[in-house]
């Protein structure tokens, strides 16, 4: 028997007969703080990133009036519409290397890495 053979053979003997299992428990204490805006944007700017809350203020006025010398501007965010590049007219990942500006609209953001969960 290969190695690959056993190696195979020992995973399938071992194969729980239910996959079924109970799912950990959830119910712990997790870190919280007082200003979670403001815990955000710390843990973000360690790590090069910058947090702008807009308040009331429009994406498109924000972008507008802090990125007016970018020339390529694009967005999969249904509140922004001066795109200047449309995404949906290709599959080709290189046809975007000219991006200046990207603006995407997250689920959720994690300030210690800059990685943003998009749906």
């Amino acid at each position: 028997m290969s190695s690959r053979e056993a190696i195979l053979a020992n995973i399938h003997k071992n194969i729980p007969l239910s996959t079924s299992m109970e799912l950990p428990d959830t119910n712990i204490p997790h870190m919280s703080y007082p200003n979670k805006e403001e815990q955000f944007s710390t843990a973000l700017s360690s790590v090069g990133g910058n947090a702008i809350w807009l308040g009331s203020e429009r994406v498109d006025d924000f972008v507008a009036r802090s990125y007016k010398d970018l020339s390529v501007i694009v967005s999969t965010a249904t509140d922004y519409s001066n795109s200047t590049k449309d995404t949906n007219t290709t599959d080709d990942p290189h046809t975007l290397d000219d991006v200046d500006l990207a603006i995407i609209k997250a689920e959720f953001a994690v300030a210690e890495n800059g990685a943003v969960w998009v749906k």
